[in-house]
């Protein structure tokens, strides 16, 4: 399915270079496997890039659980780290914000750096929805239902979401069935 859909929605081009974004949590790392099965048919270059936040004690295994699966896949891979709260102290923005603003800066970065015009990021149908709801209740009116873009432009840099159209169900179903383990980042369960 994602195939075609990257094929059908025009996401991927035969010989893109591709950063993909990989924070180690089960989205990504399912999608990193299945852009690796991609990568012959399609002709791809792939590299990773992983934005270390910094917020919680153990962001720093997260980076390296990311460096070991670049490994495992002989793919090159970024590791930046940020003081995301600093910034966001800096900056007067919330955490979440601050912390998005500051992954898309070093994705773009890292793209550029790297000559790759796609960055590929793992948003699912779950992101969506929350997406669509959250603006919902911030008084977005119908702009808000537009919801998250599968492809948008960023500084010369194509960002996609291969992944929009399936839920984290199938994701972690198909980590299991691939016998892919991936790091839970335990504020994901913080309501």
């Amino acid at each position: 399915r994602v195939r075609r859909d990257i094929v059908s929605l025009q996401l991927l081009r035969r010989d893109d270079r591709v950063m993909v974004g990989v924070s180690g949590g089960a989205d990504s790392v399912a999608l990193l496997h299945i852009l690796v099965r991609l990568q012959a048919p399609l002709r791809l270059k792939l590299s990773i890039v992983h934005v270390d936040h910094q917020l919680r004690p153990d962001s720093a295994a997260d980076a390296a659980f990311v460096q070991a699966l670049a490994a495992r896949f002989k793919i090159p891979a970024v590791i930046e780290q940020r003081d995301v709260e600093a910034l966001c102290r800096t900056h007067r923005l919330s955490l979440e914000d601050g912390a998005r603003r500051i992954r898309y800066e070093s994705f773009v970065k890292a793209a550029a750096r790297w000559s790759a015009g796609v960055v590929a990021l793992a948003h699912t149908a779950d992101d969506q929805a929350e997406t669509v709801l959250m603006r919902l209740l911030r008084g977005r009116g119908l702009t808000g239902l537009a919801g998250i873009p599968v492809t948008r432009e960023m500084e010369g840099i194509r960002i996609v979401r291969p992944r929009l159209n399936g839920w984290r169900e199938e994701i972690v179903d198909y980590l299991a069935d691939a016998g892919l383990a991936y790091r839970q980042d335990p504020s994901n369960a913080d309501r």
